[in-house]
């Protein structure tokens, strides 16, 4: 993608106190990766998110730290910087909760000003999941009698603190695909927890059309959170901007 520094400035590990006793070094290239932020992807962060792209997503992003909710990030071309924005707050999410902030104004070390979490929030962790490869996992436990299950695999993503599920659409979604998300989507709806969605498809198309995730799924989004249309330009392909789209309205309840 043509705005971000693949590569991105070195993080160094920072350390904490461990309920009074000594420091303890903190591996984040470690925690990022297992929550799936990897190679490029790690270099999804605000940090690198340079002035003037996708603003509208950039302002709505930020504020799931004042204000946790959960996300669709949607357009229908390429390279928009969906999975970006859906990257940076994951990784925000962990480094906050990995304790890496300034300890003299209890803020992330590279946002600077911005307001932190509330203390009072105990979860940790989390997971950014391209869904082809979620549904390509689930379908190889078919063919085995050991190992992991489809119910394993469904019930890591409905419990973990914060799910990015990615490309959303990309693969045809099937009636079983649609019911594999329906699960996850549900869980997370009726146990609080936030999901952030990236997507090609339109929020019309994922409520109506054939290959869509359904109204029971979308009518759940729409109330844990907002659509967030970002312009559609692909800045990984090119500079050449098709037609610019205001932002979707808010689909969340007043």
């Amino acid at each position: 993608m043509s705005h971000i520094n693949a590569k991105g400035p070195k993080q160094e590990d920072q350390t904490r106190p461990s309920n009074g006793g000594p420091e303890s070094k903190l591996d984040l290239s470690l925690v990022k990766a297992t929550a799936g932020l990897k190679g490029l992807l790690a270099s999804y962060t605000f940090e690198n998110w340079k002035a003037g792209i996708q603003p509208n997503a950039r302002a709505a992003a930020l504020s799931f730290f004042e204000e946790p909710r959960s996300f669709v990030f949607w357009s229908e071309i390429y390279g928009s910087g969906k999975t970006f924005a859906a990257c940076a707050i994951l990784d925000f999410w962990l480094l906050k909760d990995q304790g890496r902030v300034d300890p003299r104004t209890g803020m992330p070390v590279y946002v600077g000003g911005h307001q932190p979490f509330p203390t009072s929030r105990q979860h940790i962790g989390g997971l950014f999941v391209p869904t082809g490869d979620l549904l390509a996992r689930i379908r190889a436990t078919y063919s085995r009698t050991d190992g992991e299950t489809e119910s394993d695999i469904v019930t890591e993503l409905q419990k973990t603190p914060l799910l990015v599920l990615d490309d959303v659409g990309y693969e045809e979604i099937t009636a079983h695909a649609r019911a594999i998300l329906y699960r996850i989507i549900n869980a997370r709806y009726a146990a609080g927890l936030h999901i952030i969605i990236t997507t090609n498809r339109s929020v019309e198309h994922l409520l109506n059309g054939q290959d869509g995730l359904g109204g029971a799924s979308v009518s759940r989004l729409r109330q844990m959170g907002d659509f967030v249309h970002l312009m559609e330009r692909d800045y990984r392909g090119s500079e050449k901007t098709t037609t610019h789209i205001s932002n979707a309205p808010s689909l969340r309840p007043s």
